[in-house]
């Protein structure tokens, strides 16, 4: 089948890494994406995935201001719209996939207009009422709908509260885990080296971590390396950061690096013994939580969002209260006293990942997904 997938952010983020994964692995369908031009199209480059860039759709930035907002949001829906229809008719195209909230606005009225099955892919677990009440009509406009989240999180928040159980599916995020090739273990004899990386914007909870970091004892703290590396999505946050690490005395301990490629977060995590990704707000299902599993690394996280789908705490890796830099300082301490026994910690967590969050059983979920779509297309059609 022939698969139109709409973006709208010209970032990578999690969504667009694990969409990039899904059209890679997929070879039983076509993928043709259309975003922004930006990094995300940067990389569907690189990995040789068909891409239209948008003249219409934007990323809605929340600094550029409201009016900015509305007439990029009105440029998505109508300009939009028209390139997805025009699209759809000259590529043949089977499913319309939206790979996000906003993305779903741009594809309703094409996929009533040009007849096609919409698949909706949400990464978010909004509470918003204003989002609880736009999905409800707007999946109530079109009978052949799949809304698909990607944790319980997501399918049991307020975003997807009134739309029909009928309509919803949960299907995972998957890896290819291959790529994620376990590391060595725990470097016995070096300092134990942690890893924040991500985009950094402030619900991310950076700053929580580094604040744990200053409230552990110094003896346990002289053992330390702290890299963080991201994509700076925020610079007032960033700046915010490299002034809170300095008035901590940090500096000789905490180290920003620059993001990479998402292709080099393999590489990336080799360096690491353990990852924190310490969010404050809900993340419904954190790719970063996820690579570092897969490479075997100690996680610890936030108990918040999907999170507690991924890790069996203790298990697996473990948790955290979310915003609390207190509990984190003490778990950061507890792992690292034990970080000569982690291994087994390292393997459960790889183990996972392949038991529940790997990209073949996300395939095989899509495929059927597909499949369901396109025969009550072709039902309403005869």
């Amino acid at each position: 089948m022939n698969v139109l997938v709409v973006s709208n952010v010209d970032y990578v983020g999690g969504a667009e890494t694990v969409l990039a994964d899904l059209a890679v692995r997929d070879q039983r369908n076509s993928y043709l994406v259309l975003a922004p031009i930006g990094k995300f199209t940067e990389l569907l480059c690189r990995l040789r995935i068909d891409f239209i860039g948008s003249r219409y759709i934007r990323t809605l930035n929340r600094h550029s201001g409201i009016i900015n907002a509305f007439i990029n949001l009105f440029s998505g829906i109508f300009g939009g719209g028209y390139e997805i229809v025009r699209i759809a008719r000259a590529r043949r195209i089977d499913i319309l996939y939206a790979n996000s909230l906003r993305s779903g606005i741009y594809c309703m009225i094409p996929s009533i207009v040009a007849r096609i099955p919409l698949l909706w892919h949400v990464h978010d677990a909004s509470e918003s009422r204003v989002w609880s009440v736009l999905m409800s009509c707007l999946t109530r406009c079109k009978s052949n709908i799949k809304v698909v989240g990607v944790s319980e999180c997501v399918l049991n928040s307020r975003v997807l509260s009134h739309v029909s159980p009928s309509r919803k599916a949960l299907v995972y995020n998957g890896l290819d885990v291959s790529v994620y090739s376990p590391s060595s273990g725990i470097r016995g004899g070096e300092k134990i080296s942690i890893l924040l990386y991500g985009r950094i914007i402030r619900w991310k909870g950076y700053d929580i971590a580094i604040n744990a970091l200053s409230m552990i004892s110094v003896n346990v703290r002289s053992r330390l390396t702290c890299s963080v590396v991201g994509d700076c999505s925020d610079p007032v946050y960033y700046a915010e950061l490299v002034e809170l690490v300095r008035d901590l005395g940090l500096h000789e301990i905490v180290r920003f690096g620059p993001s990479v490629a998402r292709e080099d977060v393999p590489e990336l995590l080799d360096s690491a013994d353990v990852v924190i990704h310490s969010a404050v707000n809900p993340d419904p299902l954190p790719t970063v939580v996820l690579e570092a599993m897969a490479k075997g690394k100690v996680v610890i996280a936030s108990r918040v969002g999907g999170v507690p789908e991924i890790i069996e705490d203790g298990v697996s890796g473990y948790t955290v209260p979310p915003d609390n830099p207190q509990e984190l300082a003490k778990l950061i301490e507890r792992v690292v006293s034990q970080i000569n026994s982690s291994y087994s910690v390292g393997k459960a967590a790889r183990e996972r990942i392949l038991d529940v969050f790997s990209i073949d059983k996300k395939v095989e979920r899509f495929n059927e997904l597909y499949s369901v779509l396109a025969k009550d297309s072709r039902k309403e059609k005869w």
